[in-house]
C-alpha cells in the first residue's frame, strides 16, 4: 500500500506543477498584455450579486490555483491514474 501512496502522492505533485503552469501561463498574459495598459492593481471577485474583497494581482494567482484544483484535481488524478495502469499493463 505505501508504493501506492507513492504513486499518488507522485501523481498529485504532478498536477499541482501542471495547474501552476496554467495559472502562471494566464499570469503572464495578464501581465504582459493587460495591465500595461494601466488601470488599478487591485481586483474585485464578482458573481452575479455576491462581490468578495479587494485582491491584488499576486493573490489572484492563488485564487485561481485554488479554484483549478478544487475543480479539477480529482478528475486529473484519476484520468492519470488509468493512463499510468495502461502503460503499466503494456509492460
Amino acid at each position: 500500500m505505501k508504493d501506492t501512496n507513492a504513486i499518488e502522492k507522485a501523481l498529485k505533485k504532478k498536477i499541482d506543477k501542471e495547474i501552476e503552469e496554467i495559472v502562471n501561463s494566464f499570469m503572464s498574459d495578464l501581465k504582459n498584455k493587460i495591465i500595461p495598459y494601466g488601470g488599478s492593481s487591485f481586483y474585485r471577485i464578482k458573481f452575479k450579486e455576491t462581490e468578495t474583497s479587494l485582491l491584488q494581482t499576486h493573490d489572484i494567482k492563488e485564487v485561481l490555483i485554488n479554484m483549478v484544483k478544487e475543480n479539477h484535481e480529482a478528475s486529473m488524478l484519476n484520468v492519470k491514474s488509468n493512463e499510468l495502469l495502461n502503460k503499466l499493463e503494456l509492460l
